[in-house]
């Protein structure tokens, strides 16, 4: 993992993974993302907590956190983006190298089968 200042991550391709540095004293990082296009000081990314299929407001965004609360499912949609507008110019991003994605990619394979098949989910083998 790498740390660039704003301007040379404005540089870099679609499908980045980064995450923010939100404290960077603390080494503390927000969000994980996937970089989408950059137009002009701004670029979209998708958060990999992701948006929610058929949410179209914040407002809706807002009821389908209530709902899930009240023990509703939601079904998260992967392949949303937004546009990320609210920068600070001396913004700091945490770059993923490739080998860091495909390590982050196990690991969450592996957390499927270590939990789900405990938990009596069923899962593909």
């Amino acid at each position: 993992m790498n740390i660039v200042d704003r301007q040379t991550f404005l540089l870099l391709p679609a499908g980045t993974v980064y995450a923010q540095v939100t404290d960077a004293q603390a080494g503390e990082f927000g969000a994980v993302c996937i970089k989408g296009e950059t137009v002009g000081a701004e670029w979209y990314e998708q958060r990999l907590i992701g948006e929610f299929a058929e949410v179209d407001s914040a407002a809706e965004r807002i009821e389908a956190v209530e709902a899930m609360r009240r023990g509703e499912s939601r079904t998260p949609d992967f392949e949303t983006q937004r546009r990320d507008g609210l920068f600070k110019a001396d913004q700091l991003f945490a770059v993923f190298e490739q080998a860091d994605v495909i390590a982050l990619t196990f690991r969450l394979t592996r957390a499927t089968f270590d939990a789900y098949r405990d938990l009596g989910w069923p899962i593909d083998d």
